[in-house]
């Protein structure tokens, strides 16, 4: 048996064959990683859209920047972010933003540090 606790046995051709979870284990697994790869993503993408604004708005007039255009979030993905206002970073401070996606896989989160360009 495996971690599912499944298992059945059947006969085939006259010899018993024991069939456990493992298939549908494996499945499970690959779902897993494949969310929380599509998490990862959705962060960096994020997080590319903020560095972006930061450069396309924060000369050394501005003060406050918005992130770039946001790609869209796949179904079943929400995210956390400030979207508008955000304090630019100075010759002197850097400004911090936590970007925060939540999907099938739980909630991972990204702090980024940003500086003047």
């Amino acid at each position: 048996l495996d971690r599912l606790g499944v298992a059945a046995e059947h006969s085939v051709g006259g010899r018993e064959v024991a069939v456990d979870g493992r298939g549908a284990h494996a499945r499970d697994e690959t779902r897993g990683e494949r969310n929380l790869t599509t998490s990862d993503t959705v962060l960096r993408s994020y997080a590319e859209a903020v560095k972006q604004g930061v450069r396309d708005e924060c000369t050394l007039a501005a003060t406050t920047f918005t992130p770039a255009v946001l790609p869209a979030l796949p179904g079943g993905y929400t995210t956390s972010l400030p979207v508008g206002g955000t304090t630019c970073p100075t010759a002197s401070t850097i400004t911090r933003v936590t970007i925060s996606v939540t999907g099938p896989a739980g909630t991972k989160t990204l702090d980024l540090v940003l500086r003047r360009p």
